[in-house]
């Protein structure tokens, strides 16, 4: 896994993968273990936030058009 070879090359990767809105091909477990060892978990979701980095990687919590893979229209408002 390029995880464990090529973190760099690794978070290019997950980056690539998130602006491409390709949720489904993203190493989750890696991701959320790698922002929250960042600092990033509390200071982008606070506790008392109901945003949590775990329920905003979950694919139950994004809309449909997001779970079925086709990404997020990002010309036009939610």
């Amino acid at each position: 896994m390029l995880y464990d070879t090529d973190i760099v090359a690794w978070a290019s990767e997950q980056a690539r993968l998130l602006r491409a809105g390709r949720f489904g091909a993203l190493d989750l477990e890696h991701l959320a273990d790698a922002v929250r060892e960042t600092g990033l978990g509390r200071e982008c979701f606070p506790e008392n936030n109901p945003w949590t980095v775990e329920r905003s990687l979950d694919a139950g919590f994004w809309p449909e058009l997001v779970r079925a893979g086709r990404g997020i229209d990002r010309g036009k408002a939610a």
